[in-house]
C-alpha cells in the first residue's frame, strides 16, 4: 500500500501535465547535469510482472522478459502468460523483427509502439543531450532529440525520483514513465500513454541477471 501511495503523486502530475509541451529550462552545464548514469549499462536480462490498464479497464497480468545490450543498442522482448504461453516476441536493433504476435497483440502498429516504449525504458538515447537545465518545478532535465522530430527528457525530480517524458514533433507529451529507485532491476516502473492510445503499464521487477557473466 505504501508503494502505491508513493507513486500516486508522480502519476497525478503526469495526468495534469500530459497536454503541456516540454517545459522551458533554466540552462545548466550539460557536462555536469547529465554525467550521472540514468540507465543501466551493459548486457542484461530482466523479468517483470506486468499489469495493463486500457481505457481504464485492467487486463490479465502477464510476464515480460527483456534482454538488453546498451553497447549494441539492441533488445529482445517477449510477453507471456503466467503459465508460460508466449503471446508476443520481437527484437530490435538496426531494424525491428516480430517473431510472434498473437491476438490481441497483433493489431496494426502495436509492435512498433511497444518496441518504442521498451527502448525508451531500457536504452539510453542514441546521442548526447542538446539541452540541460532546471524545470520550473526544480527538476533537473536532460533533453535529447528523438526520431521524426520527437524530444525525450530524462528527469530527476527534486525528491530524486526518475522520470522519462517523450514528446511528439508538435510538442505534445505522448509517453511518461515513472521509475522507482533501482528500476528496472528492482522496484516498479509505470508507463502512461497519452496520445490517444490511453493505456498504462505497471512493471514490477522480479529478476535481473547480467548476460554473459
Amino acid at each position: 500500500m505504501t508503494g502505491r501511495r508513493m507513486l500516486f503523486w508522480p502519476l497525478l502530475a503526469v495526468f495534469l501535465s500530459a497536454c503541456a509541451g516540454p517545459p522551458v529550462l533554466t540552462p545548466v552545464p550539460k557536462e555536469s547535469a547529465c554525467s550521472s548514469r540514468f540507465f543501466m549499462e551493459g548486457d542484461w536480462q530482466f523479468l517483470h510482472r506486468l499489469s495493463f490498464a486500457v481505457s481504464g479497464r485492467r487486463a490479465p497480468s502477464l510476464l515480460g522478459v527483456t534482454v538488453v545490450s546498451t553497447h549494441r543498442r539492441s533488445l529482445k522482448t517477449a510477453l507471456m502468460t503466467t503459465e508460460g504461453v508466449v503471446l508476443f516476441e520481437a527484437e530490435s536493433g538496426d531494424t525491428a523483427l516480430v517473431r510472434k504476435s498473437l491476438p490481441p497483440f497483433d493489431r496494426p502498429g502495436f509492435a512498433e509502439g511497444l518496441m518504442a516504449d521498451v527502448r525508451m525504458l531500457f536504452l539510453p538515447p542514441a546521442g548526447p543531450p542538446f539541452a540541460a537545465g532546471r524545470a520550473p518545478d526544480g527538476s533537473l532535465v536532460c533533453r535529447y532529440r528523438g526520431p521524426e522530430g520527437e524530444i525525450l527528457d530524462t528527469v530527476k525530480t527534486a525528491s530524486d525520483r526518475r522520470q522519462i517524458h517523450r514528446y511528439d514533433a508538435d510538442g505534445r507529451r505522448i509517453r511518461t514513465a515513472v521509475l522507482e529507485k533501482g528500476a528496472p532491476a528492482a522496484g516498479r516502473m509505470v508507463l502512461t500513454a497519452s496520445d490517444g492510445a490511453d493505456y498504462r503499464i505497471e512493471m514490477e521487477a522480479v529478476e535481473a541477471v547480467r548476460v554473459g557473466e
